[in-house]
C-alpha cells in the first residue's frame, strides 16, 4: 500500500510541475493548428468527395453536434447550477449597490 501512495504522491508532484511550467502561449499555438487543420480537411472533403459521401466525412457538424449535446446536458451534469451561482454570487454585490444608488438619486431631478 506503501508503494502505491508513493507512486501517487509521484505522480501528483509531476502533474503539478507539468502544469505550473506549462506556456500559454504554446497550448493557445497547438490548439489553433488543430482548428486550422480540421477546417483544412473539411475543406479538402468539400472540394474532392462526392456530395453523397461529404456531409459523414466533414468533422466540423460532428463537433457542432458534440457541443450541442454537451450544452444540452449541461443540467444532468450539474455545471449550470454551480456557473449561475458562481456568477451571481459575485455580481450580487455590485447590482445591489447600482439599485440602491439608482433609488437614490432618482428622485432629486
Amino acid at each position: 500500500m506503501s508503494d502505491l501512495s508513493t507512486n501517487l504522491e509521484t505522480f501528483k508532484s509531476q502533474l503539478k510541475n507539468t502544469l505550473s511550467s506549462l506556456d500559454l502561449s504554446t497550448v493557445a499555438a497547438v490548439l489553433l493548428v488543430v482548428a486550422g487543420a480540421i477546417l483544412l480537411y473539411d475543406l479538402l472533403v468539400v472540394v474532392v468527395a462526392s456530395a453523397s459521401t461529404r456531409r459523414s466525412l466533414m468533422v466540423t457538424p460532428t463537433l457542432a453536434h458534440l457541443a450541442s449535446t454537451a450544452w444540452t446536458m449541461r443540467d444532468d451534469l450539474g455545471l449550470s447550477n454551480m456557473i449561475e451561482y458562481r456568477s451571481f454570487q459575485s455580481a450580487y454585490p455590485v447590482l445591489e449597490a447600482i439599485r440602491q444608488a439608482m433609488e437614490k438619486y432618482q428622485h432629486q431631478d
